[in-house]
């Protein structure tokens, strides 16, 4: 999932893929806050250095940092099953169940118990 820093990037957006996956999610890594200081420090304006993020990612850096938060839930329960998803959600950053839920839904197109259910052998396949 998480692609790092590419030869063909932009500088600033080679530079911000870097911070985006080394940040931990007690870093507020998805928060319009810190995408602000991204842009801020790219030296572009706001809608240029996310037109060239989308160019080389395919996603708007807000989307691509909600996916690495997600990453970093799968990850979680790959090494850790038994362990509930309400305490995976904060340790990611989420803010709460309900928008943990919202977003497992929306990306992995599964509910967090129904992908549990499925318990799939890796943590990127699930089979239908």
């Amino acid at each position: 999932m998480p692609r790092p820093p590419c030869a063909a990037c932009t500088p600033a957006v080679a530079q911000a893929l870097a911070r985006m996956s080394s940040a931990s999610a007690n870093d507020n890594d998805g928060q319009a806050g810190a995408i602000g200081e991204l842009v801020k420090q790219s030296g572009y304006s706001h809608r240029r250095f996310i037109a060239l993020f989308r160019g080389m990612t395919g996603l708007a850096p807000k989307q691509y940092a909600r996916m690495l938060r997600f990453d970093r839930v799968i990850g979680q329960f790959a090494t850790a099953p038994a362990q509930r998803w309400v305490e995976l959600a904060l340790q990611a950053g989420y803010s709460d169940q309900a928008h943990f839920n919202r977003d497992f839904l929306a990306i992995a197109g599964m509910s967090p118990q129904a992908y549990r259910r499925a318990a799939p052998a890796s943590s990127r396949h699930v089979r239908i």
